[in-house]
């Protein structure tokens, strides 16, 4: 009985390790979209995978092959058994996040698993007014983004920045040919 017991073993051991990679051939990437500040998962981001082919002075087609939604924990899973060559996937969601971390390459066929970041979008107001005017010449300046100048500067401007994070203000005032620097 142990003879057959370990004539048998070989073979069963075989068969166990084979049967692990079910579909040499099948391209599988997962993971987890999560928000780069706070690392949440983040529900319903879309995740596009795009192949790339060739290059042509350091420019790389790309062209869309799917896209999967990610579901209330954050997950994204996509396969495939007929793609080859080079790839990359991206979480996208443009009107609420931009992109931090959030491709992974691969060539298929390929078992991925890697989570992505993106970044919360946010804008700030600023409201600029010279209050005390003293020749034509003042100057309002937000570092090197917006200048406003003249007597009677009273202006909105608006800076896209990132969310969940600090935004330090610089700004600096040219009054009577004098400048002055100033920051929050």
């Amino acid at each position: 009985m142990k003879r057959l017991l370990f004539s048998i073993l070989p073979f069963l051991m075989f068969a166990c390790l084979a049967s692990c990679e079910k579909d040499p051939d099948t391209t599988r990437i997962e993971g987890r979209v999560l928000d780069a500040q706070t690392s949440a998962p983040l529900a319903n981001i879309t995740v596009a995978i795009y192949s790339t082919r060739g290059e042509f002075l350091g420019s790389t087609s790309q062209t869309l092959v799917d896209k999967v939604t990610t579901d209330a924990n954050g997950n994204y899973k996509w396969e495939s058994t007929t793609i080859t060559g080079s790839h990359f996937a991206e979480a996208i969601d443009t009107k609420r996040y931009r992109a931090a971390n959030s491709t992974v390459s691969f060539y298929a066929p390929a078992k991925v698993k890697q989570d992505l970041t993106i970044s919360s979008k946010a804008w700030v107001k600023y409201h600029f007014k010279n209050t005390m005017p003293f020749k034509n010449n003042d100057e309002i300046c937000l570092g090197q983004d917006a200048c406003f100048s003249g007597m009677n500067v009273d202006s909105t401007f608006h800076k896209d920045a990132g969310g969940n994070q600090y935004n330090r203000l610089y700004w600096y005032v040219t009054k009577n040919y004098v400048t002055k620097g100033f920051s929050d």
